[in-house]
């Protein structure tokens, strides 16, 4: 995935770089192809360890985030929302205050990440998820939990993506998502 986001982000503002569908397949396929072929779960049970449901819950956001990504070279995108679904479902099954409790970074990546590549009316209902982990990371604001998701993986084309933002301004962060809610802090 980090090829993929150095190369986005390196070409995004040229425009013939979102025209070249037979480019875009050389640069999503593989990524795609390797997601694909990784061990899935397909139910939890008592012996899915959360470890396992987390590392589901980042493929299903990176499948994601790659469908987003054809859908600005104009390819088919119909993965999307069965995508969305299955992360749902997963996000669900997840204790996210005591599943994986080292791996907090990764949570927030996968959350954040989700929430800007959703439509803005299905944002809301990862906000409390992403506060939860915020909470167990004790200090981290939400300034802290941006900066932290753009060291992991961030593509910048993708920031503001149907209609919700994330950024700082006068001072404050904040996490904007369609008039559903705000998450402030001082900066």
């Amino acid at each position: 995935m980090s090829s993929v986001a150095r190369k986005i982000n390196t070409n995004s503002h040229d425009s013939d770089f979102w025209n070249d569908g037979v480019g875009a397949m050389d640069l999503l396929g593989p990524v795609t192809h390797h997601l694909l072929s990784a061990s899935r779960i397909y139910s939890v049970g008592s012996d899915v360890s959360g470890i396992q449901v987390l590392g589901e819950i980042v493929s299903l956001v990176c499948l994601t985030l790659l469908s987003r990504l054809k859908g600005l070279f104009s390819l088919n995108r119909l993965d999307m929302t069965p995508l969305r679904t299955r992360f749902m479902t997963q996000l669900s099954l997840f204790d996210i205050n005591r599943d994986a409790a080292n791996l907090h970074g990764l949570k927030l990546w996968a959350l954040l990440t989700s929430a800007l590549i959703q439509p803005s009316d299905g944002r809301g209902e990862l906000l409390p998820y992403i506060e939860a982990v915020m909470r167990c990371e004790g200090s981290m604001d939400i300034h802290g939990a941006i900066d932290l998701t753009k060291a992991l993986l961030w593509i910048d084309v993708i920031e503001g993506q149907g209609g919700g933002t994330v950024g700082s301004q006068d001072g404050q962060c904040r996490m904007h998502w369609a008039n559903l809610k705000y998450i402030r802090c001082v900066a």
